[in-house]
């Protein structure tokens, strides 16, 4: 087994070489039960002939009695024949058996042959195996070649040859501005690298796809599989197409998906904490409560996906697209989404507490009872959003400073982030805004609505005044 690289893969072997030898104790089993048939059979049907021989000496001069003996017979030979179809089939079964466990140890072998035509004939096989043998071999399978694309992947050449593919599909024209020395020393390093690859016995980026095709994208093979979890944990996916793939629950732990094809993959519960999804597309993916912690986002496209109740904690979202994106009740703690789009976005209940806010655009984007306790929104676009309940009043004031700061409209500004009380509740009138000052312990009763609006005015420009010195003095 030549991709034997490590002592995962190892122990992998030794697992699939003791499941062979298993299969073939039963086989042994199984040829001594037929054997014991057989010699039953064979004493049975001796009997038989000799107790019809000595009933029909004796029954020659009785017609009545040479009938009975007759039908007698007739029973006993179709015993006799249901006895031995039953052993042809077992003999049948045995043989069936014996040459899948065959096929199965050849299949693994071909895995690590130089050759990508007889690597992919090892896949196929193996998949044929899964379907014909589904109790005994499906598992089996979808874990060897799970663990096949791990090992694989996990080879610098490997990943040198899928980066060269998916950058001649670009074939994007050289920068005009480079040097031309290092123009030169660029094409000559791809070429040296071009060389390594093919003489270097890594799986190609077709065989991957054929893998991952079988286990997770083609509706009628992947449903042989559908009920186990994969482990594809640290593996270097970038150039493989998971367009509408089912990986519920995997493990994509510290996986390369950078810029490649997730659309309306199903994610949900998926492990992907750490993982580099740099510019991957994920429109309309399911990735309900899926673990992001840590992950890598930086101007991928989620839009109008399915993100809710996921947990995002510290997850990098920055550039990214999530336009009319699902994330009610998403986990967002400490995430950045600096400049990230979430137009139309629905972030009902979502917990952004101490997230990087900045020049995020939350135009439209519904944001009821939302968490920005402590969150970044200098310059967030919170335009028409829709801020009923939002748990925090840090974000209002940021906004406002943010205004008096750059010398803006205060009352044109004041208009995008209208007070709420605590129930959340718009406030619409006079005497409710002079209530909610009131609350905070400031007595305005006798005062007009623009005398109200200029006390206001001075009050924020008094905390954006202290916060700039509180900062000089640091």
């Amino acid at each position: 087994m030549t991709w034997n690289r490590d002592a995962n893969l190892a122990t992998d072997y030794k697992e699939i070489m003791a499941e062979i030898k298993n299969v073939g104790d039963l086989i042994d089993r199984h040829r001594k039960k037929v054997f014991a048939i057989n010699i039953t059979i064979i004493i049975l049907v001796v009997f038989v002939l000799i107790v019809v021989a000595l009933a029909y000496q004796f029954a020659l001069s009785n017609d009545s009695l040479l009938t009975i003996l007759g039908s007698l017979a007739s029973i006993f030979a179709l015993v006799i024949t249901l006895v031995l179809t039953m052993q042809l089939f077992l003999q049948a079964e045995n043989t069936r058996k014996q040459i899948a466990a065959e096929q199965f140890k050849n299949a693994i072998e071909h895995l690590g042959n130089a050759n990508q035509a007889v690597v992919l004939g090892g896949v196929h096989a193996l998949h044929n195996l899964a379907v014909n043998f589904s109790e005994q071999y499906s598992k089996q399978v979808f874990e060897v070649l799970c663990s096949f694309i791990r090992e694989a992947t996990a080879d610098p050449v490997y990943q040198a040859k899928a980066r060269l593919e998916v950058e001649k599909e670009k074939q994007k024209p050289a920068d005009e501005s480079q040097q031309p020395d290092r123009e030169e020393q660029k094409i000559e390093a791809a070429s040296v690298l071009r060389k390594k690859a093919r003489r270097h016995k890594a799986t190609s980026l077709i065989v991957i796809q054929t893998i991952v095709d079988k286990l997770f994208r083609d509706e009628e093979a992947r449903k042989h599989y559908q009920e186990y979890k994969a482990d594809i944990f640290k593996a270097f996916l970038h150039g493989v197409s998971f367009w509408r793939a089912n990986l519920q629950k995997a493990d994509l732990r510290k996986a390369n998906l950078q810029g490649i094809n997730l659309v309306d993959a199903n994610l949900q519960e998926a492990d992907l904490q750490r993982a580099n999804l740099q510019g991957a597309r994920l429109t309309f993916a399911n990735l309900r409560e899926a673990h992001l912690d840590y992950a890598e986002l930086q101007g991928a496209d989620i839009q109008n996906a399915e993100l809710q109740g996921i947990h995002s904690y510290y997850t990098n979202l920055q550039g990214a697209v999530l336009v009319g994106t699902n994330l009610q009740r998403a986990h967002l703690f400490y995430a950045n989404l600096q400049g990230a789009c979430l137009f139309v976005a629905k972030l009902q209940g979502a917990d952004l507490k101490f997230a990087d806010l900045e020049n995020t655009d939350f135009n439209s984007a519904k944001l009821q009872g939302a968490n920005l306790d402590n969150a970044k929104l200098q310059k967030a676009n919170l335009s028409n959003a829709d801020l009923r309940g939002v748990q925090s009043q840090s974000g209002y004031l940021d906004k406002i400073k943010e205004a008096v700061k750059n010398g803006t409209s205060l009352e044109t500004n004041l208009s995008d982030i209208p007070l709420y009380d605590n129930d959340g509740n718009k406030l619409k009138t006079e005497d409710e805004k002079k209530a909610w000052f009131r609350e905070q312990g400031a007595n305005v009763d006798d005062l007009t609505a623009d005398e109200v609006q200029e006390i206001f005015k001075d009050l924020v420009q008094e905390w954006f005044e202290d916060e700039e010195n509180e900062e000089d003095e640091e």
